[in-house]
């Protein structure tokens, strides 16, 4: 499944199977997601160019996860890469994260998570 807009909400939860990818896109616009989150049987994928927002687990089975742009979480969050047969996969963060106060709980298995920018940057947006 492949979105490409300029800003998005999902508020409704996104499940794949059959190897589905998810590719959301929100081009300049800013990305948001509240729903039940993302399950997907493929690799996920999420680029915005004025951020992710996200309340919601995102999962996938043994494949990657990429936050393309910064995110910010507006609740406690599960990323985990491990839901389905294979070990693992990597989970990427290519801009910064932030989340005053809340819990980011991240399971890769054999995978790698690789933060490419600061995490919590100041006491204002620490995580947990």
């Amino acid at each position: 499944m492949a979105i490409d807009s300029v800003g998005m909400t999902v508020s409704a939860g996104i499940t794949t199977s059959a190897n589905g990818t998810v590719s959301l896109e929100a081009g300049t616009g800013a990305m948001a997601i509240t729903g039940a989150g993302i399950g997907a049987d493929g690799a996920v994928t999420l680029a915005a160019d004025l951020g992710i927002s996200t309340a919601s687990p995102i999962s996938t089975t043994g494949d990657a996860i990429v936050f393309a742009n910064n995110a910010a979480l507006t609740a406690d969050v599960a990323i985990n890469a491990t839901n389905g047969p294979s070990p693992g996969a990597d989970i990427e963060f290519q801009g910064t994260v932030s989340g005053p106060g809340r819990d980011l709980t991240l399971t890769a298995g054999t995978g790698s998570v690789r933060f490419a920018n600061s995490v919590g940057q100041d006491a204002a947006n620490r995580l947990g």
